[in-house]
């Protein structure tokens, strides 16, 4: 008895010491499988929906549920989460440092769920407070009746990227945070998309998240900073939210490239200190652009457009029930298709407007508090006069590529080319493009050399199909026409390539002509394109491809002739030449790789019938008679596959009844290469 249990203290022992030396620290892998690879000093955790939390957590060996999981992360840690839905909420309490944060992210390639579906809590991920230095990226949560994603205040050097939260009271709340990075993020179809509040936010940058959908109940706004300062949001979206698209009460914020669009209420409501720039707020239902309360607001190459369909102004500024003033800057804006024009209050004091273009309201295209400005009156230097501002401002329409569409991108002959201010412009636009790109800076969030333009059209109008089809030589006429709106056509580029894999090159580089004669090689297929050249140097896109074959010429080696027949001169046969054959049982043959092969030979009143075959099966009698003689006929083709094959055509011997001979004739094969 004493001794089984002696052995089994020993097992006990032996197998305490393969576990500590072997499998407990897995979680320190220097190298994970797919990912980047890792330096000396990090340590590598992870989590499955398949793991148990008795495991070590390493790569191979991964805990089962969040919570254990980030419980056991320290300083230069790092948790993969591994692909599949968690049906759990967790709270982070452990920070990082500044030279070591914990890394909270979705494994490479895979997707990772946390579902509050019924699990009874309100919350999803939460950053408890003065948790700091923690990256979390890549997950999505679902379901949660307050919040997806929570930072509960006084929390620094947080980086959220690549998150996405849907359906949830608020897709992300944050209290208060310093030194904030929300990168790549995506909020969807939540009561409120991302809110900061009560603030502060100091020193934080949104970019590239987008915020759709929010609906309520309570706060239906896409983004929401109650306060703050040093704030950046760039290339962030807001669409379709039943609120505000942006609603920010923040001071030293810089809000560009960014886009407001079908919200029931503001586009960008704000009141504080504010540039924006390259920013596009479409069809909002009240103003694009809400300035209220006292402060400084500098908006630079915006585009105000279809807003206020509810019965408000494109760009509204007031003071609402505080004295401060309301100073505006507007240079090389858009305010186009709204209810209304800009409505300024008696508080708002308009230090600068220049460059602008107004197309909104024909009757009240600027409105103060006691004049409304027409169409009229600001092309007639009214406004200038009266007010010292908008000297070259003046009121068009902007002439956008498709404005139905939401392409608000300049047309060709848009007035909004090269009539900006270089100061104060941003140095890119919307789309990263550099300002400036043609003689002078665009009116508006975007840049285009070319304005924009409709490029000149061309396309090839006449390539025979085969070059006998109107010619009995190696040379045939290539036709091509084009069209410019609102320009004038200057020239064409044609192309050439031998065979669909050939390579492209110019045929024509230059040439103010719409047809020519191009010389061709026996047995090969050439594809044409063209492009065109508008008078302001504007090249249009390559038409599609049009193809001629040249056939394979009847006295070419490759076709190998049996039985009796003979070599005709025939002026106007493909290179003046055929064979002929009435010999019951004479064949000629030629074996090609193609995807259409045609079979070349003249009709008249004295030939018979042959019958061809492709790969020895028979396609088809064909015969020769017509009532007078005819040179170069396409008289058999047939689809195939680009394989190799092998076609040949059998003399019979016999005629029709209506002929006067039995003659077989072979002017060329063609093979499309």
């Amino acid at each position: 008895m004493y001794e089984f249990i002696a052995v089994g203290i020993l097992l006990f022992l032996a197998w305490l010491f393969i576990y500590f030396k072997y499998f407990k620290k897995h979680g320190n892998s220097t190298a994970v499988p797919g990912a980047e690879p890792v330096t000396d000093g990090e340590k590598y955790y992870s989590v499955a929906p398949w793991g148990d939390d008795k495991n070590s957590g390493g790569i191979d060996d991964p805990w089962h549920t969040l919570q254990y999981s980030v419980n056991r992360l320290g300083p230069g840690d790092t948790l993969l989460i591994r692909g599949g839905t968690y049906r759990e909420y967790l709270t982070m309490k452990q920070s990082g440092t500044t030279g070591n944060p914990i890394v909270v992210r979705v494994f490479q390639g895979e997707e990772a769920e946390i579902n509050g579906d019924g699990v009874g809590w309100k919350y999803g991920f939460n950053l408890e407070s003065g948790v700091s230095y923690v990256t979390l990226s890549g997950l999505r949560v679902k379901n949660f009746a307050a919040y997806g994603f929570a930072l509960w205040g006084d929390n620094k050097e947080i980086r959220l990227t690549d998150l996405e939260a849907y359906s949830c009271g608020t897709g992300l709340r944050i209290i208060s945070a310093t030194d904030l990075l929300i990168e790549g993020c995506g909020f969807y179809n939540n009561n409120a998309g991302m809110v900061i509040s009560p603030g502060p936010a100091i020193k934080a940058r949104i970019e590239r998240t987008r915020s759709n959908g929010s609906e309520g109940p309570g706060i239906t706004d896409g983004f929401v900073l109650d306060s703050g300062k040093d704030i950046v949001i760039e290339k962030c979206c807001a669409e379709f939210n039943a609120g505000n698209g942006f609603n920010c009460q923040t001071s030293d914020t810089i809000i560009s490239s960014s886009v407001s669009r079908a919200n029931g209420a503001y586009g960008i409501k704000c009141s504080g200190e504010y540039e924006l720039a390259n920013c596009i707020m479409d069809s909002n239902g009240l103003a694009g652009a809400y300035l209220h309360r006292g402060g400084r607001y500098e908006l630079y190459n915006n585009l105000v457009v279809k807003c206020g369909f509810k019965g408000d102004f494109g760009l509204t500024a007031v003071c609402e029930a505080n004295p401060s003033t309301v100073r505006v800057t507007m240079v090389n804006n858009i305010l186009a298709y709204n209810y209304g024009g800009v409505y300024l209050s008696g508080a708002a004091v308009l230090e600068k407007e220049d460059h602008n273009i107004f197309w909104s309201r024909e009757d009240a295209e600027i409105a103060t508090s006691n004049y409304s400005y027409g169409r009229n009156e600001i092309n007639g230097l009214v406004w200038f006069k009266e007010s010292g501002r908008g000297e070259h401002s003046f009121c068009r329409d902007p002439l956008f590529v498709d404005p139905d569409n939401h392409d608000f991108r300049l047309a060709k002959n848009s007035p909004a080319i090269d009539r900006g201010l270089g100061e104060g412009a941003p140095a890119k636009d919307i789309n990263g493009s550099i300002r400036p790109q043609g003689k002078g800076y665009d009116i508006g969030p975007y840049e285009s050399a070319e304005g924009s333009i409709a490029p000149p059209f061309a396309e090839i109008t006449s390539c025979p199909g085969y070059s006998t089809d109107i010619s009995d030589c190696l040379k045939f006429t290539v036709k091509w026409d084009g069209s410019t709106t609102g320009g004038i056509m200057k020239g064409y580029r044609v192309q050439v390539r031998d065979g669909v894999n050939g390579t492209w090159h110019n045929w024509l580089a230059e040439t103010t002509t719409c047809e020519d004669v191009f010389l061709g090689a026996s047995g090969r297929t050439y594809y044409f394109r063209v492009r065109a050249r508008d008078d302001l140097g504007n090249w249009g896109d390559w038409s599609g491809q049009q193809y001629t074959v040249v056939p394979t010429d009847d006295r070419s080696p490759l076709i190998k002739y049996e039985g009796a027949w003979e070599t005709a001169s025939i002026e106007g046969a493909f290179l003046n030449t055929v064979h002929r054959s009435q010999a019951p049982g004479a064949s000629a043959s030629l074996r090609f790789t193609g995807a259409e092969v045609a079979w070349i030979s003249g009709t008249g009143p004295d030939m018979g019938q042959a019958r061809v075959l492709i790969d020895g099966v028979a396609q088809t009698t064909v015969d020769l008679y017509s009532e007078s003689n005819k040179l170069r006929c396409t008289v058999f083709t047939a689809q195939l596959d680009n394989k190799p094959h092998t076609i040949s055509i059998q003399v019979f011997g016999t005629k029709n009844e209506q002929s006067a001979g039995a003659w077989v004739e072979l002017d060329g094969i063609a093979v499309r290469q």
